[in-house]
């Protein structure tokens, strides 16, 4: 990857400018249901954006030593930076075969009950607790996954997956068990579901399945 001095300023001001963007946007814009809301609900989305507050400023604090190293003018530095976010990107958006520590969530469903909408919870609680990549089955759930109901199963992608599904999850393991397990939480709702489930932890999970990027149609950069 070869990164001119000039682009890499603008790369990383453009973050640092969307960043503060970003942060602005969600400090002013209150949505109404929040009136509404549950005390529950409300200590929720407090954590998660207290998470996300603290995402934001140490991206921020990334972009501004970028810059400063720019100013030095080493370069070396911003482009190795830059090539480690194409990776994280990679992974991601599940273009590559990924491995580390992580969880094994097995659901077994012998009645056929766990629909398309339990497991979009499952995989936005997933999320939330720091999953870094995701598989049904051996099928890759990225952002842009999307899951429906078919006789016997669902279908995951481009895939048609059966019980007992697997589900694959890279991330820390106890963080995100604990948020499996939360009462009331999706692994009640799996259960109140009809599914049986187990939760085993690993130091070194592989998650081999891939997908392949999706051409985009209608949107385009700005210039």
């Amino acid at each position: 990857m070869k990164v001119s001095k000039k682009n890499a300023v603008i790369l990383v001001l453009s973050g640092i400018t969307g960043i503060v963007l970003a942060w602005t946007f969600q400090i002013v814009n209150q949505p109404d249901y929040l009136r509404n809301a549950r005390q529950e609900d409300l200590v929720r989305i407090l954590d998660e954006l207290t998470t996300r507050e603290d995402d934001l400023s140490r991206e921020v604090r990334r972009l501004e030593l970028l810059a400063i190293e720019l100013q030095r003018g080493n370069e070396e530095a911003v482009i190795r930076d830059l090539q480690d976010r194409e990776i994280a990107l990679q992974v991601l958006s599940g273009t590559v075969a990924v491995a580390g520590p992580g969880i094994e969530l097995t659901i077994a469903d012998p009645e056929i009950m766990v629909g398309a909408t339990v497991f979009f919870d499952l995989i936005n609680e997933l999320r939330d607790a720091g999953a870094e990549a995701i598989s049904v089955n051996d099928a890759r759930v990225v952002a842009n996954t999307g899951i429906s109901e078919i006789t016997g199963g669902l279908q995951v992608g481009d895939r048609a997956v059966l019980p007992t599904y697997r589900v694959k999850v890279i991330g820390n393991a106890t963080t995100i068990t604990t948020a499996l397990k939360i009462p009331g939480g999706i692994l009640d709702v799996l259960k109140a579901a009809g599914a049986i489930t187990s939760v085993q932890e690993f130091e070194d999970l592989e998650i081999k399945g891939t997908v392949s990027p999706r051409p985009l149609v209608n949107a385009e950069p700005l210039d």
